[in-house]
């Protein structure tokens, strides 16, 4: 973020010095262009003056770009400034850190000790970075590794640390040394431009304003240095703040070496401009004597100068009075010109149209004649057409009855023919249904007999148990008097006395009988439940077998059906497509039949249309002829009344071009004057001029 902000901030800075010194560049510029002007009226002599001021423009347009440079350059050196200041703003931050980080060293030591193995990870990378970029660089990480390592080095690191930021104090003191000496080689550069031209005011104005400017920067820059404090927590590694730091120092000390130079070349161009200045001014008072001279011969040629003006522009007020005259006369003449060409235009036109109407007029009588032909033929035609007409609309009148009848006969084997395919079709259904319901009759019967044979095998085990458990019973049951007399003598006094042990044995015996009883009635239980399961699963095999009975019986009577009715199906299906074929004859034969008539008709209507058509051309052609004939004696009489009207427009035209002449001869003798006053007034004119032009330059 903070480098963003500084190279908004240099952006800003250098636009408003282009900005600055391009506006002043460009007035300068236009002072030099007028004196460049001046020159050029002044001759040869003052020439070599003009050389020297355009090389002093090239050299001072070339000094003000420097100018640009250096602060430009300065603007940059700032921002690296204000860089190494936040760097060591971090670098406090991060000594303050440890500092407090030490305070509590007694409190976290095994926390600090985790941290020291953790940094001791990264030290080897840490040191091959550093050892490829600079040696003073290594110092540094051996020094943040013997940190890492003991704690009480922290007071060493905090001393270097005290140099680094005094180095870099030092470091912002010498640019802002370079700044003010920067600033100071600008004002005396602003002096010289004055001293040449008081023009220049303007621009000593600005570079104050840009000085103030300068300041404010100043004074921004002691705030940010106010707000070290307010930044102290942004640093987040030491080794990295420190490697920026000397990389930015090192880059600062190259180009402050830089800056110095060009400012040293800059000054020396400086003193060699003053001199060719000064030389320039005794040039320019030495000019100023001339100048008087040529003022008073200036108001000389300039009286004359009016008199000739005088003169010429009387002649130019005559040239135009006949030249508006000449053109009046030749818009006359151009308009007699144009209807005399209209004239013999529309004279011409016609002429050919009464060409064309003669030759229209043999050409509608030769169609006329042949028109009365196609007449007769067409008339012939039609009696023809209309006989054949009749004859097909009787036979297609004969295929239609057919047809319909035809079509009936189709109808009917077409219902009975889908009919035994619906019949078919459902037959197929109810046969695909019946095997899906056999076949999942057997599925349940193989089903039913599995569980059936998995509840017999349940069921035998569950009787084996159960004989397991009374067999057991039996053998146990015998000596269960026999251990509870002996329970009871060794319950008794005497007993426990004597023989206490056997009381545990009868004790033991005694539940060992009790717990074969409860595993019979156990296994009793389980064999009667899985019995009772055989049963049903057994109830169910016998239904699901007879049920597969069923099924199978009703899919064979099914099938024995559906053949019956494919026979019949087939029948009706070749029924139908016989009907069908010959209804299918019929139809083609009858548009046959219709096609013809239809085509006999659309010939019929067209000969009465053709023969329509060519009575109405008769008609018109002989209307066409009577009009062509009219018009033929109306062309003959405008032929007539035009020749003369073209006669009359030749007499007028030619009467009008002898005063036309004699207009432009008048107009030449004039011009000739106005040529000889204009050359006399030009040549004064070029004297005055050259005059005026050495006076304003001088």
């Amino acid at each position: 973020m903070t480098e963003g902000t500084t190279t908004n901030t240099n952006k800003t800075l250098e636009e408003a010095a282009v900005d600055f010194f391009g506006n002043k560049l460009e007035d300068y510029s236009n002072i030099l262009k007028e004196e460049k002007a001046f020159n050029i009226h002044c001759g040869r002599e003052f020439a070599k003056q003009q050389i020297i001021a355009d090389n002093l423009n090239i050299e001072k347009n070339d000094l003000d770009k420097k100018a640009t440079t250096i602060l430009n350059k300065n603007d940059e050196l700032l921002d690296q400034v204000k860089q190494q200041a936040d760097l060591l703003r971090k670098n406090e931050a991060r000594k303050t850190e440890l500092y407090e980080q030490t305070l509590h060293n007694n409190k976290v030591i095994h926390q600090e000790q985790q941290n020291i193995v953790d940094c001791e990870i990264k030290i080897p990378n840490l040191q091959t970075e550093l050892d490829l970029k600079v040696k003073i660089q290594k110092q540094l990480t051996d020094d943040e590794v013997q940190l890492q390592k003991d704690l009480s080095d922290l007071h060493k690191k905090q001393n270097e640390l005290e140099e680094t930021s005094r180095i870099i104090a030092e470091e912002l003191r010498k640019t802002e040394e370079v700044l003010n000496a920067e600033i100071a080689v600008r004002d005396a550069c602003e002096r010289r431009i004055k001293e040449l031209r008081e023009q220049m005011d303007q621009i000593e104005d600005e570079l104050k304003k840009t000085e103030k400017e300068i300041d404010e920067l100043k004074e921004k820059q002691r705030n940010l240095e106010r707000e070290k404090k307010n930044l102290e927590k942004q640093i987040e590694q030491l080794n990295t703040n420190i490697q920026k730091l000397e990389n930015i120092l090192q880059d600062k000390i190259n180009k402050i070496a830089r800056l110095e130079k060009e400012i040293q070349e800059c000054q020396e161009r400086i003193n060699t401009l003053n001199q060719e200045i000064e030389k320039l001014r005794h040039d320019i008072e030495a000019n100023n004597i001339k100048i008087e001279k040529a003022k008073q011969e200036l108001a000389t040629a300039e009286a004359h100068l009016e008199q000739l003006d005088t003169a010429r522009k009387a002649l130019e007020l005559e040239r135009r009075e006949l030249e508006k005259t000449i053109r009046r006369l030749e818009d006359e003449q151009n308009e007699n010109q144009n209807k005399l060409n209209r004239l013999q235009q529309k004279l011409n036109t016609i002429e050919d149209l009464l060409r064309t109407c003669e030759i229209n007029i043999q050409q509608l009588e030769q169609k006329q004649k042949q028109q009365q032909y196609e007449i007769k033929k067409l008339e012939d035609e039609r009696l023809r057409q209309d006989e054949n007409l009749t004859k097909l609309t009787s036979e297609c009148n004969e295929l239609q009855e057919k047809k319909e009848t035809a079509k009936q006969e189709r109808q009917i084997a077409e219902t009975d023919h889908k009919e035994a395919e619906r019949t078919l079709v459902q037959l197929k259904r109810q046969e695909r249904e019946q095997q899906l319901q056999y076949d999942k009759a057997v599925n349940e019967e193989k089903r039913f007999k599995s569980q059936l044979d998995a509840a017999l095998l349940e069921e035998t085990q569950a009787k084996n148990e159960l004989d397991s458990a009374i067999s057991k019973l039996n053998s146990l049951e015998p000596m269960e008097d026999l251990w509870s007399g002996v329970a009871a003598v060794a319950t008794s006094i005497i007993g426990s006395i004597a023989l206490p042990f056997l009381g545990g044995i009868a004790e033991s015996k005694k539940r060992e009988v009790e717990r074969a009883r409860a595993a019979v009635d156990k296994a009793r239980d389980k064999y009667e439940q899985k019995k009772a399961r055989a049963t049903e699963k057994k109830e169910q095999h016998e239904a699901a077998q007879h049920h597969v009975i069923e099924c199978k019986t009703q899919h064979a009577n099914t099938e024995k059906e559906l053949i019956a009715h494919t026979l019949i199906a087939a029948q009706k299906k070749v029924q139908f497509l016989k009907c069908k074929s010959n209804a299918e004859q019929l139809v083609v034969q009858h548009q046959e039949a219709a096609r013809a008539q239809k085509k006999a008709e659309t010939e019929l209507r067209m000969t009465d249309t053709k023969l329509q058509q060519a009575q109405t051309q008769l008609s018109t052609i002989t209307s066409d002829l009577n009009r062509a004939q009219q018009e033929k004696t109306t062309y003959g009489n405008q032929i007539d009344s035009l020749k003369a009207n073209v006669e009359d427009l030749q007499s007028t035209i030619t009467q009008h071009q002898r005063v036309i002449d004699d207009q432009h001869d008048a107009a030449k003798t004039n011009q000739a004057e106005l040529e000889k006053i204009t050359h006399d007034y030009q040549h004064q004119k070029l004297n005055v001029l050259k005059m005026k032009g050495m006076d304003i330059y001088i």
